[in-house]
């Protein structure tokens, strides 16, 4: 970024030091060959989260001024984006101030899940660098350590301003880092990895639905929820109405003693007579629009473990739930043993 520009002010002191030095030595050694040609500047740090969740950070430029330590050198400095939102190919362009932020880019060209992340910076005239992040799992998180590797050339005066980068760059390093860590270390501790995410468009479906409560108690659930699907197949009969699809549960509101559930059943059509208010059975459109799905397979018991996990995959990308979450219960349980159970889950995306 700016580190190379900030340094550049060495050089007022260090025209004497080189001249001085020139005197001094014998006269077939070259001052520059005394000076560091390749330039490497590290620092580290321990974030409180799975190596997942810090790669999918890092892997992304989607919220990298957030804790960029160089961001505050120009706020009003303008960015653009190509390629990918993530992963080798996205790039970040800059330009700003040429006397702070300056102007150049930098690209992704290794990721490796979860463990390194691989960049190409160019800062035009100023010259060319590498960068990586190698992320490796810790008893209480990740440790994070951020490297900087470039070739400074045969120009003694660049040489020299190689003398300044770890002192330099390695304060927006930590700068950085500790920002880094309070950005990854406020989202949901939840370890994703494994975790096969598609984000789909759902259409609308009608749906006959039961409002109701349950504890946090699964058998407690199951049994609200089988109560609810009988009534509703009642209702269903009784209407002469077509089953459309397998059974779901809307999370409308999740408390502490447990949760409020729209448990419903998918038909073709609504019922040609009005259902009254007084119906504990109602029949509404179900929400349609942009989803992340999640495959569950096994028991019930697990289901709230992927549904955490599905949260903080989608923190970690920078999504924002929308409308609440819901479980197609893809199975019957009744014929079907738990370890085979399929249940999809579904949360709406904004």
């Amino acid at each position: 970024m700016s580190v190379i520009k900030k340094l550049a002010v060495a050089l007022v002191v260090l025209a004497l030091a080189i001249a001085a030095a020139g005197l001094l030595l014998p006269r077939n050694v070259h001052v520059g060959l005394l000076l560091p040609r390749n330039v490497h500047v590290e620092r580290a740090i321990t974030i409180d989260r799975p190596p997942a969740t810090v790669f999918t950070v890092l892997n992304s430029y989607r919220s990298f001024n957030q804790w960029s330590p160089w961001f505050d050198l120009d706020p009003q400095a303008a960015y653009s984006y190509e390629g990918p939102t993530s992963g080798v190919g996205a790039k970040v362009r800059w330009s700003g101030d040429p006397d702070t932020l300056g102007s150049g880019s930098q690209e992704i060209i290794e990721a490796r899940p979860y463990d390194r992340i691989g960049m190409a910076l160019d800062f035009g005239p100023e010259g060319a660098a590498r960068a990586a992040f190698t992320l490796v799992p810790q008893p209480t998180g990740t440790r994070v350590t951020w490297a900087f590797d470039t070739d400074l050339g045969m120009n003694p005066a660049n040489r020299y301003l190689g003398l300044f980068f770890d002192r330099w760059m390695g304060q927006d390093f930590d700068k950085g880092l500790a920002r880094l860590k309070t950005l990854v270390e406020a989202l949901p501790p939840a370890d994703f990895s494994g975790l096969e995410v598609d984000l789909v468009d759902v259409a609308p479906v009608t749906l006959a639905y039961v409002s109701t409560t349950a504890s946090k108690d699964v058998a407690g659930i199951a049994k609200v929820l089988g109560e609810s699907y009988a009534e509703i197949s009642k209702f269903i009969t009784a209407r002469k109405l077509e089953v459309a699809g397998a059974p779901v549960a809307i999370t409308t509101k999740v408390e502490d003693t447990g949760y409020a559930i729209d448990a419903g059943i998918p038909v073709k059509v609504a019922p040609v007579d009005p259902v009254p208010a007084g119906s504990r059975v109602q029949v509404t459109p179900s929400y349609g629009g942009r989803v992340a799905k999640v495959v569950h397979r096994g028991p019930y018991a697990g289901l709230g473990a992927t549904h955490d996990k599905l949260l903080a995959w989608l923190a970690a990308h920078g999504h924002t739930q929308g409308a609440p979450s819901w479980n197609e219960f893809v199975s019957d349980p009744g014929q079907t043993a738990e370890p085979d159970l399929v249940t999809n889950v579904f949360v709406p995306i904004k």
